[in-house]
């Protein structure tokens, strides 16, 4: 696996592949989906898959929800803008100010995924 080259070396052969469109072989889940759990096997009899094929088997997911993510703004967002742009100085326009300030200042660096 070439694991024990210098560092540059390792970097240097990743480099060449994502010329080429090849993301690597990913040693933490196998083809199959299932991950190992820590210990219980050794990376030789894990069937690596390429990275590739593991990023397009999830895009159609992370597509539908980026999808969604984005309708449900514009259905919320839209409403609340245009309401608080009609009314200047109402309780409309203070609700807008309000949602976007408590959205603009959630934090999303410590958020991670499972």
């Amino acid at each position: 696996m070439g694991l024990r080259d210098p560092i540059i070396v390792q970097y240097g052969r990743y480099m060449r592949g994502l010329l080429r469109g090849d993301l690597g072989q990913s040693y933490l889940r196998p083809r199959s989906g299932m991950i190992a759990p820590a210990g219980s096997i050794s990376i030789r009899q894990v069937r690596m898959a390429p990275v590739t094929d593991l990023i397009l088997e999830r895009l159609p997911f992370t597509l539908q929800l980026g999808g969604m993510a984005l309708l449900f703004a514009l259905l919320i967002s839209f409403p609340i803008g245009i309401a608080g742009g009609l009314h200047q100085h109402g309780w409309q326009n203070a609700l807008a100010f309000g949602v976007q300030s408590l959205f603009v200042s959630i934090p999303t660096s410590g958020w991670r995924s499972s």
